[in-house]
């Protein structure tokens, strides 16, 4: 992530909607990568650093839900957010177990950037609260170790 900007991974099997989605969001100013499905993006999370993922749900090879599930049983916490034309309830509410942090329509495209914009700030919140945690145990694990010298 350069300069503190956010980089984002566009996930969509459908040509136009990833190129709509690239041009949204370059005029937002973002770093941006994409993948046509969840093998390819899976394999750029684990090999790279992004600030969210907007997916997709329903594309071949590996669909969004399965992404997220596999991402979570490896405790990648990435911020998540899905951008679909055709979610069940029922696979709305898997997604939101599984940890994103939303669901927006394809046909409520307008609503993206600034779901994204929230989703981010969110993201960097728990990340810098993890890393607070973090340092403050590191501290009393040293201040325990130090009184039993």
């Amino acid at each position: 992530m350069t300069n503190n900007v956010p980089k984002l991974l566009l996930v969509d099997d459908e040509p136009d909607i990833l190129e709509t989605l690239f041009l949204i969001f370059e005029r937002e100013g973002y770093i941006l990568d994409k993948a046509e499905n969840g093998l390819v993006a899976l394999d750029k999370i684990q090999n790279g650093s992004y600030d969210l993922v907007v997916c997709d749900y329903v594309m071949p090879k590996m669909d969004g839900i399965s992404l997220l599930k596999k991402l979570r049983d490896q405790n990648n916490l990435i911020p998540f957010i899905f951008f679909s034309g055709n979610a069940s309830d029922e696979h709305s509410k898997r997604m939101m177990e599984l940890g994103a942090l939303a669901l927006v329509s394809k046909t409520e495209i307008f609503k993206l950037p600034t779901v994204v914009k929230r989703s981010i700030m969110h993201g960097r919140g728990l990340k810098n609260l993890a890393e607070k945690h973090t340092e403050e145990s590191d501290e009393f694990v040293k201040i325990l170790n130090s009184t039993k010298s």
